[in-house]
């Protein structure tokens, strides 16, 4: 373990911030992390940062540099407030300090956690509800488990976190989703396994007491209007949350093709970005979600790397497959399109929760039999810990699973999210006697 040593410290900060620059500056947004980076840096550096009609990108890597000068304790407080706005950025830089240092990065929030009561197992009529239950029977009392089998046969609720506090989740139904499963392309390969996906991801919003509206094979033309409809249902005024989930082939530049897409002269046509899912759901576009929470799942590749392993331990499994389009149609100088776009107000982007399949620049992966391990792994966590965790933390443990695990053929991958919440969620599935 390495003595306390300032200096030492100085070094680490600064080899750390060099080696994260690039990734800070292109996955954090300055303006949404202003707010906390003005307790940590003085206002005439942040003004200095700022410059005149700077980008985002560029205040970003100013505000890195300047970063390289901070103490201990305000570096800290720097990776928390990266931490608001991408959780994975802000891990990826505490395991470099960590491994450069030879101990962890303290993080200086200080977390209020929820009072949790027990209650006792929740009666359920298995028969009736396979999906929300598991046999678990207890002593021939009659009652089963209300969650998986890693699950104490006991059900948290959360009772110390004041309504008006976190979102609330009280509607019944909970909410809304639209699963977007494309699988046969009339240029691109076909994605065996996503129906497996596309069973798994219903059976958990069908858990969480979310209505699912599903569509398949769409062209991009067709994704937009389904998300376009979606938006303006008039019945999200009566639930609480909205998801989105989108399972298709990908690019980089965040891209995701609908089934007419292709590749022509080494550029992707027909698609839909991520910048189009947010802007369908922001405050204008769709109103009657305005303070609620929405969530979107994207299985998609998001550009054309593969995540090597740290040690050399390959698994012989070959049946991973990616979800991005051929190698050799793939341009190694990717457009920067949507991404360089300082993009619409924050008010009108609060309450989003993006969750990718892979960082971005890189490879999703696919079983043709079991599908995605992403969703796979995604859904057992949800399932396990909805009923008491909130969804930062539930996307964390899906991180740490994949951090730590291989996928075959020495192929690794690191789901990535981006945060805009601007309260506590819990996902809060109703008890089975409810339903």
């Amino acid at each position: 373990m390495a003595a306390f040593d300032p200096l030492s410290d100085h070094n680490y900060i600064c080899e750390v911030m060099n080696r994260n620059c690039h990734d800070i500056a292109s996955e954090v947004k300055y303006k949404y992390i202003r707010v906390q980076l003005k307790a940590i840096f003085s206002p005439m550096t942040l003004s200095r940062d700022e410059g005149r009609d700077r980008s985002d990108y560029d205040i970003m890597v100013k505000i890195c540099d300047s970063a390289k000068r901070l103490s201990l304790s305000d570096f800290s407080k720097f990776v928390d407030a990266i931490e608001t706005d991408n959780a994975s950025i802000a891990q990826k830089i505490r395991n470099k300090f960590q491994e450069l240092s030879g101990r962890a990065l303290p993080s200086q929030q200080k977390q209020e956690l929820p009072v949790l009561n027990v209650v006792k197992d929740v009666p359920c009529d298995f028969e009736q509800t396979p999906v929300l239950c598991q046999s678990d029977l207890q002593q021939n009392r009659g009652t089963l488990s209300f969650l998986s089998a890693q699950a104490p046969a006991t059900r948290l609720e959360l009772t110390g976190l004041r309504e008006e506090t976190r979102y609330s989740m009280n509607t019944s139904p909970r909410g809304k989703a639209l699963i977007i499963n494309n699988e046969i392309f009339q240029f691109l390969s076909s994605r065996d396994g996503s129906e497996r996906d596309m069973e798994m991801t219903i059976d958990m919003f069908k858990f969480l007491d979310f209505e699912v509206s599903v569509k398949k094979n769409q062209t991009s033309e067709e994704m937009k209007s389904s998300l376009y409809n979606f938006a303006n249902d008039t019945s999200l005024g009566s639930v609480s949350a909205l998801a989105v989930v989108i399972m298709s082939h990908g690019h980089s530049d965040d891209t995701i093709f609908g089934i007419d897409g292709e590749m022509i002269h080494r550029a992707p046509v027909n698609y839909i970005t991520k910048f189009d899912c947010q802007q369908s759901f922001t405050g204008k576009k769709c109103p009657l979600m305005i303070g609620k929470p929405k969530l979107f799942i994207i299985q998609a590749c998001r550009g054309d790397e593969e995540d090597q392993p740290l040690t050399n331990n390959p698994i012989s499994e070959a049946w991973i497959r990616s979800d991005s389009v051929n190698r050799d149609e793939v341009s190694s100088d990717a457009n920067e399109g949507d991404l360089q776009s300082d993009g619409p107000r924050l008010a009108d982007t609060a309450d989003m929760c993006f969750v990718h399949s892979s960082s971005l620049g890189y490879k999703a992966y696919r079983s043709p039999t079991s599908g995605s391990p992403f969703i796979e792994v995604l859904t057992k966590n949800v399932l396990d810990h909805a009923h008491n965790t909130e969804i930062r933390d539930i996307i964390q443990k899906v991180q740490q699973h994949f951090s730590q695990t291989q996928l075959g053929n020495e192929r690794m991958t690191m789901p990535d999210c981006n945060i805009r919440l601007v309260k506590p969620w819990y996902l809060m599935p109703p008890t089975a006697s409810t339903r």
